[in-house]
């Protein structure tokens, strides 16, 4: 019987549901969407070719699956890696400020995708956010969400800029299934987040959850007898996409045409809305 966290597989499955989606959006336009696509679309910004990006998403996958090549080699052993195979990807296909040589790329501008920092935040937002949804997702099953209701919020050194409220919340204990609190609060847009219960809290937060066990939290006053009556319910409407609808009224039309190209086959467009098709619609 499950009854506690274990490995598991939903970071693989999260990271290849994620669309390859290159635009000429920049940061402040994306974020005018919800955080549904912000969240669920794999894409950089200043990105124009959607299959740049899906090679980049393979670097990460070979990293998540340990892929091998014919000699037994790790394809993606580690960041560093990955930062080498993205660059040289990003130099090929022209990417990059225009006038700046590729000899002469600033390694810290996080605007120049031939940047070491800017393939760094690519790579752990990526897999951050996979492994998040995947542990997040395992533990929303019924048995481990009776065994361990809660998370505590635990902040990871290397914030540059840590969020206030984060630094106010470090070893706030709330049950997982308290959305305002995680997806509202923790992962607020206003402050960055992403608007979801899971890793990552916005880019560079630093922030992370552990399990807290049943006993524990009673002891804190939290009130866990409801909890399990929720999971069958939030583990499905939690699967990858669970919000079914978001607003693009913000955007200009020229911006909701690209959006539909990039998600074309995937995606309703209606009443100044986008909606992600199910897997039965897609057949």
């Amino acid at each position: 019987m499950l009854d506690k966290p274990m490995p598991f597989n939903e970071a693989l499955a999260k990271l290849k549901s994620r669309i390859p989606t290159g635009s000429s959006f920049d940061s402040k336009t994306w974020a005018a969407l919800e955080a549904d696509v912000r969240e669920r679309a794999f894409f950089s910004a200043t990105v124009e070719d959607r299959l740049t990006l899906a090679r980049f998403k393979r670097l990460i996958l070979n990293f998540l699956k340990r892929n091998r090549d014919d000699d037994g080699k790790l394809k993606v052993g580690g960041i560093a890696e990955y930062v080498r195979e993205a660059v040289k990807i990003a130099e090929k296909e022209g990417l990059g400020k225009i006038g700046v040589p590729d000899d002469m790329v600033d390694q810290n501008d996080i605007t120049d995708l031939r940047s070491e920092i800017r393939q760094r935040l690519i790579f752990n937002t990526n897999v951050s956010t996979s492994y998040g949804f995947g542990s997040w997702r395992q533990g929303m099953e019924p048995s481990v969400l009776a065994a361990y209701p809660a998370h505590r919020v635990v902040r990871n050194p290397g914030a540059v800029d840590p969020r206030p409220r984060h630094v106010a919340e470090e070893g706030t204990v709330r049950l997982k299934t308290d959305e305002a609190f995680w997806a509202g609060w923790m992962n607020d847009s206003a402050i960055g987040g992403f608007g979801v219960s899971w890793p990552q809290f916005g880019f560079n937060s630093y922030i992370d959850v552990e399990d807290v066990d049943r006993d524990e939290a009673e002891k804190l006053g939290l009130v866990v007898d409801s909890v399990r009556e929720n999971s069958a319910t939030a583990k499905k409407r939690r699967y990858l996409n669970w919000k079914s609808r978001l607003s693009i009224r913000t955007l200009e039309k020229l911006d909701i045409d690209r959006l539909k190209a990039d998600l074309e086959g995937l995606a309703k467009f209606s009443n100044g809305s986008v909606r992600i098709l199910s897997k039965e619609e897609r057949t």
